[in-house]
């Protein structure tokens, strides 16, 4: 069997390899979801222009970044434009979960990936612990991505708070928060969707950390940040991710209305730049006119 076309998906580190042996084979190559050339390895383009008859691109200043290159791309918008919908109220949510939904909610994101979890949960749980000192009303929700095992977050169980909730159920989870910490990646996003203030965090290595100051030409590392093409949410990164920095942070947009409310009004300005509903469905079409 000669298949017409072939659609890769994200994953450019084997993905451009197998371009590179389906042009070969004159197999038309479409790629969903564009590597991250425009943050680092901006060289890849070169290679992209050449393997792939059609690049199909979630965000705008990705279309924009490829013109420079003299290459056209289809821009379809985010598909997280129809999955974030939560399906319950605030209160709601809140009195199921045994919380007040008449005061203020502070949700922990920690991440999605094993040793995201082991390097952002302990200093979160620090700053909840200073948090619950400076502002004693405050309530907190720990949101467990799904595919992490319970017997990771068993580990920090007895670190807890009193009072934390744990949950899975993101979106109704978000909804019902007022401000958020959140691990850099997809998270930003989908909280910057919901609309709500946030401060980003990220960990890792110190030799990743010093090999992706080396490499990114980027000024902003949260997702949130470079769709907005500004600072909406402050970041903390590394040596700067401590407890009493989150806290810090966390107490500014609490305490600063003002300044919750104008993240509030960049984040509409994000959603806005997302793209409207359907990015599926047009990727789809783009894929069945090569058909």
């Amino acid at each position: 069997i000669h298949p017409d076309v072939a659609i890769l998906v994200d994953y450019p580190g084997f993905n451009l390899r197998l371009a590179k042996e389906l042009k070969k084979l004159n197999i038309k190559v479409i790629y969903y979801v564009s590597p991250q050339v425009w943050a680092w390895k901006e060289s890849r383009v070169r290679l992209i222009k050449k393997v792939v008859d059609r690049m199909i691109v979630l965000f705008p200043f990705e279309k924009e970044f490829y013109a420079k290159h003299g290459y056209a791309v289809d821009f379809v918008g985010h598909p997280l434009i129809d999955e974030v919908r939560p399906d319950k109220g605030a209160s709601e949510f809140l009195k199921g979960l045994g919380l007040d939904d008449k005061r203020l909610v502070v949700a922990l994101l920690p991440g999605s990936r094993e040793k995201e979890i082991t390097r952002h949960l302990p200093a979160m749980l620090k700053a909840v612990d200073i948090l619950k000192k400076k502002i004693p009303n405050l309530q907190f929700m720990l949101l467990k991505a799904k595919n992490i095992s319970p017997d990771l977050f068993a580990q920090y169980t007895s670190r807890m708070p009193a009072g934390l909730k744990v949950t899975s159920d993101y979106y109704n989870a978000l909804n019902a928060s007022d401000v958020c910490v959140v691990a850099s990646g997809t998270a930003t996003l989908e909280t910057g969707i919901m609309g709500k203030p946030m401060v980003v965090i990220y960990r890792t290595s110190w030799l990743t950390w010093l090999i992706a100051k080396a490499v990114i030409r980027i000024p902003y590392i949260a997702l949130v940040n470079i769709v907005a093409g500004k600072k909406a949410a402050e970041e903390l990164l590394q040596h700067n991710a401590s407890p009493k920095k989150i806290a810090a942070a966390l107490a500014g947009l609490i305490q600063n209305p003002e300044r919750a409310r104008a993240i509030r009004r960049d984040l509409a300005g994000l959603k806005a730049r997302l793209g409207s509903p359907g990015a599926s469905h047009r990727a789809a079409k783009i894929i069945l006119e090569e058909i």
